[in-house]
């Protein structure tokens, strides 16, 4: 959470895995470093992918979240692309009205000094589902007169170590 002013700011993580598929473990001990360097605790994962099959074996089924723990893991598929459903392009948010549910559970880890990062798959963001989710968060934090941003959550991997880092904030 920053500070704009004398007014705190609620901040979300977005995170796209590509790649991290066999280096989960890596990852998480690179984000809970990176977490508490910030100033925060071990994040919550928000997983708003619509199915959770994936080819990344780290991120296929229920693996991430035994990995993560199931208090440190929430799926959300209601926030998924339903278009991936019906093979349909383009991207439809299978129930918009659940960014409610993401808001409120962001606000409530940041009383826990706790931020959380919604993720799926896809490596770019401007082509990704969560872009969308992110337009939905900020328009629910604003009906509720919060502030809010996004940060763009990029991990880079190296052959010892992983670089978490705050690309940009959408």
């Amino acid at each position: 959470m920053r500070k704009i002013g004398q007014r705190k700011v609620l901040t979300l993580l977005a995170w796209g895995y590509w790649g991290w598929g066999n280096s989960t473990r890596k990852f998480l001990q690179a984000i809970d470093a990176f977490e508490k360097k910030e100033g925060f605790n071990p994040p919550i994962f928000v997983d708003i992918r619509l199915q959770r099959s994936a080819r990344a074996p780290g991120f296929s089924g229920i693996t991430f979240e035994r990995l993560v723990s199931p208090t440190r893991y929430w799926w959300m598929p209601e926030l998924g692309n339903a278009n991936i459903e019906t093979n349909k392009d383009g991207i439809r948010i299978k129930d918009s009205f659940s960014a409610r549910t993401l808001v409120t559970l962001a606000k409530h880890y940041q009383r826990q000094k706790r931020r959380v990062i919604f993720f799926c798959a896809c490596e770019e963001f401007e082509h990704c589902h969560r872009k969308h989710v992110a337009k939905l968060v900020k328009k629910e934090a604003a009906r509720r007169g919060w502030r809010v941003e996004i940060g763009l959550l990029q991990c880079a991997k190296s052959a010892s170590h992983a670089i978490p880092s705050v690309l940009r904030f959408y």
